[in-house]
């Protein structure tokens, strides 16, 4: 029998009275992390949280507890000696437990990060196994607060074998920036060096978690409009703002009693996660379970970038459709309960529990909604054993990787076939990215020296085929005020999206730079490095500077990809690396920029909310690496908001706000100005649109005044 607790009180801390077992074994924190980011963030966020008074400080490392540091040589030798691991010896034993250095990239979420992950895992496992003490895995990114320590020491003493407190990702760039502006975080200072804690309440950290949900989580508030029918959680927000009530199949595992493991079973992770798998496998067995259900308790937040793992849509509060608890709706969540317990009962216990993160007092109108979503859920969870032969059949058609890459289309499928071209076309993509993909990476590997495609390139759609293209010396391009080198960044209407009908070849004198290999070649659409393979604006504008007598050679370094957002370019974005490398590039190559266009805006213009702010904050921390790699070029800010929607003015607004030429930001063309008659679909230029806009770059770069 598994019992799961359905404690939610406040835990005080240890020594209450009522506490029935004595905590006779250590604790064994665990965390796994390897290069200079990851390895910041345990010294600067994790481990400062967990020197809050009512965590580590509780405990005494001469009563053996230990922390145990899956990690590199490099990376131990860069912490060991620091202030804040020399604080950490007084509770905790710090523990090397070596990993090897990764042999290539492992840029967050790719494949090589996870069996890395995977690696350090299974060491700190069987570690913690051997030790036979209380495990408690963490991870880096995270901040914790305070009262978990004192949380885990009580279920420990009570003799509770498992504890798990469910967790959301949250958006690392607002989050952070407000715990810094109300200095609950250090701004400016070192914690790692001063040793300083970090010592947040538990109802300050849930209210900030579910103020600052990362965007990917959007579509699991119940009633999103592409909510996944098999949801591996959905959350309600309570009346009054008072905070969410979350319902999930994962949870992290704060504590796990290795002391009841007999038969420890490490290779179940070849074939899932360490929170599910292997947690179900070693522990979903033992006789007490519990799970923080209210994050009174303690809380964990978990911070991602806001361009990492993003989904496409972000879907507003005012855009939730919640049709209440009618049938179909209850009918698919007790699909998604019998397919995600299939091989893992224990997730329909957890799943049934209703866990709570507010950040003041709930209220009347609180606890009544509460109450609702429990007898829902309660409801949803009695009819999963009706949808148990759905759930197994779901369960093993999507364990078959040609089957489960076949998924995402079908709800386009329809639509494709009734006429609609930019869903056939968004098919064809994803079929061509799910089974060209592994060859394409295995091939782009070998090719570059064992880089990750996938971090310079994540949809695969960039243009990159030099393919009776022919090349020529970099050094055409030597310093002269008779070239320019124009590097394109920013989304479709600067990329290669533009009408598939209008493909453009120069006259003459106007060149390519592939940032993919790192060589020049003659110009002709589609531009090497952009995405998709229809017309580019830059070989037009091209021709216009070389006929108009303004240069001789004109380079085009286009990075530009379709569907960006402003975020996605910052240096946490995922399409800086492309950035980054384009310009370590040149700069091997001897190749200096002398314009940069941005040309980016329509992505959030189309949102309800579109956050100006937040677009004005990514741009600039995007200034400042590119400043940063050493290219002083100036930047040309173009006003584009226009995508199939009116014009945003919140946008076109910040767009002109951010010239500043004292600091090398200039103003670009207005191609709103490039009406929708120029579009082909309403969104990317036609031929006459690419000659209008060519047009009103020309203007921009050299005003006829």
């Amino acid at each position: 029998m598994v019992l799961i607790s359905d404690s939610s009180a406040v835990i005080a801390p240890p020594g209450d009275s009522g506490t029935t077992v004595d905590l006779s074994r250590p604790f064994l924190f665990m965390v796994p992390f390897w290069g200079e980011r990851y390895r910041r963030y345990f010294v600067e966020r994790l481990l400062p949280s967990l020197l809050a008074p009512n965590n580590l400080p509780l405990l005494r490392a001469d009563e053996g507890h230990r922390f145990l540091i899956a990690t590199t040589p490099e990376d131990w030798a860069a912490i060991v000696d620091l202030p804040i691991i020399r604080r950490l010896r007084q509770h905790a034993t710090p523990t090397l437990i070596e990993i090897p250095k990764p042999t290539g990239e492992t840029a967050p979420g790719s494949t090589s990060a996870i069996l890395h992950q995977d690696v350090a895992l299974k060491l700190l496992a069987k570690a913690a196994f051997q030790g036979k003490g209380y495990g408690s895995l963490m991870w880096p990114d995270c901040i914790i607060s305070d009262g978990m320590v004192a949380s885990l020491i009580k279920h420990a003493r009570a003799g509770r074998h498992l504890v798990l407190c469910p967790a959301l990702r949250q958006a690392e760039e607002s989050a952070i920036s407000e715990l810094k502006n109300r200095g609950l975080v250090p701004d400016g200072s070192s914690p790692a060096e001063n040793g300083a804690t970090i010592n947040i309440p538990q109802r300050v950290l849930a209210d900030l978690m579910v103020r600052h949900l990362h965007p990917e989580m959007a579509k699991f508030e119940e009633g999103a409009p592409d909510q996944p029918l098999l949801a591996p959680f959905r959350y309600w927000r309570l009346p009054n703002d008072v905070g969410i009530i979350l319902h999930t199949f994962h949870s992290s595992p704060m504590l796990l009693d290795y002391g009841t493991v007999v038969d420890h079973d490490l290779a179940c992770l070849e074939r899932g996660s360490f929170e599910d798998v292997y947690v179900a496998h070693n522990f979903g067995a033992v006789d007490q379970v519990h799970v923080v259900r209210d994050s009174d308790e303690f809380c964990i937040a978990s911070f991602t970038p806001t361009a990492v793992g993003q989904i496409s849509s972000v879907m507003p509060a005012d855009r939730i459709e919640n049709d209440g608890e009618s049938f179909i709706r209850c009918g698919t969540i007790a699909v998604s309960i019998s397919f995600h317990a299939a091989r893992m009962p224990l997730k329909r216990i957890l799943f049934q529990k209703s866990v709570r993160w507010h950040g003041r007092e709930l209220d009347q109108p609180a606890i009544k909604e509460e109450d609702r979503i429990s007898a829902f859920i309660d409801r949803a969870v009695r009819h999963s054993r009706y949808t148990r032969p759905v759930g197994t059949m779901l369960s093993a058609y999507l364990g078959s990787p040609l089957l489960a890459s076949s998924i995402p289309y079908l709800r386009f499928l329809l639509r494709a076939m009734l006429g609609d071209r930019h869903k056939l076309a968004h098919i064809r993509r994803r079929i061509s990215f799910t089974l060209l993909g592994p060859f394409k990476r295995a091939l782009f590997r070998f090719s570059s020296g064992g880089r990750d495609l996938d971090r310079y390139d994540p949809l695969h759609l960039s243009f990159r085929s030099t393919l009776g293209r022919k090349a020529v010396s970099a050094a055409l391009f030597s310093a002269s005020p008779d070239t320019a080198v124009i590097l394109g960044i920013g989304q479709s209407n600067i990329a290669n999206e533009c009408d598939p009908g209008a493909l453009y070849q120069p006259k003459g004198g106007v060149y390519n730079f592939n940032f993919f290999d790192g060589r020049c070649y003659e110009a002709r659409d589609p531009l090497l490095g952009a995405s998709i393979n229809r017309s580019n604006v830059l070989t037009k504008l091209g021709d216009l500077l070389i006929e108009r007598g303004q240069y001789h050679r004109i380079l085009l370094a286009p990075i530009a990809h379709g569907g960006t957002y402003a975020r996605e370019w910052s240096p946490a974005g995922r399409m800086f690396p492309r950035l980054e490398w384009t310009l370590e590039r040149l700069k091997q190559s001897k190749i200096n920029i002398t314009h940069i266009f941005w040309q980016q805006g329509e992505s959030e213009a189309a949102l309800r909310d579109p956050k100006p702010d937040e677009w004005v904050r990514h741009f600039m921390a995007m200034v400042g690496a590119i400043r940063a790699a050493g290219a002083v070029a100036p930047i040309y800010v173009a006003q584009c908001t226009i995508c199939r929607n009116d014009p945003n003015e919140q946008i076109r607004q910040v767009q002109r706000g951010v010239v500043d030429p004292a600091a090398g930001i200039l103003a670009g063309p207005d191609l709103d100005l490039v009406g929708r008659d120029e579009r082909f679909d309403g969104c990317h230029f036609s031929a006459g649109g690419l000659q209008h806009a060519a047009a009103l770059w020309y203007e921009a770069l050299c005003p006829s005044h």
